[in-house]
């Protein structure tokens, strides 16, 4: 139980309903049966096996995910269809490429490509550049 990593005095949010809502405070009162922040929200400790979740905003693990969140972010929005036409965005992806060298681009593509996460030339080119039948 994680009644014995949190502790009072240390900022948290609890997350309700799979993430869609939140609530961030600082741990006021903790015990075996419950957590309460100083902003007067209660959570029951039986819930959080089932129907909360919480995350300690000064832990390794909430650090970590908030880095790997604005890679996705920046993964995303450079798999958008109009981002290749950005010359801004192209620049920084020649420079990125010119960083990492072609052998070791090669070497993780191929990696993604053995773990069906990326597709061959030939694949993407099938996929997005063939005429389909009508």
């Amino acid at each position: 139980m994680f009644v014995k990593e949190v502790k009072k005095g240390q900022e948290v949010i609890v997350f309700e309903n799979y993430g869609r809502v939140q609530t961030r405070g600082i741990v006021k009162e903790i015990s075996r049966w419950g957590l309460e922040l100083e902003c007067g929200r209660k959570f029951a400790m039986y819930d959080f096996s089932h129907k909360l979740s919480l995350a300690v905003v000064d832990s390794p693990e909430y650090r970590e995910a908030l880095c790997d969140h604005r890679a996705e972010k920046i993964r995303d929005i450079l798999r958008s269809g109009d981002a290749v036409a950005d010359p801004v965005i192209q620049s920084a992806l020649e420079t990125i490429a010119s960083a990492l060298g072609d052998a070791e681009i090669e070497r993780r593509f191929r990696t993604l490509i053995a773990m069906g996460a990326a597709h061959s030339e030939a694949e993407h080119i099938y996929r997005n550049a063939t005429i389909k039948r009508s």
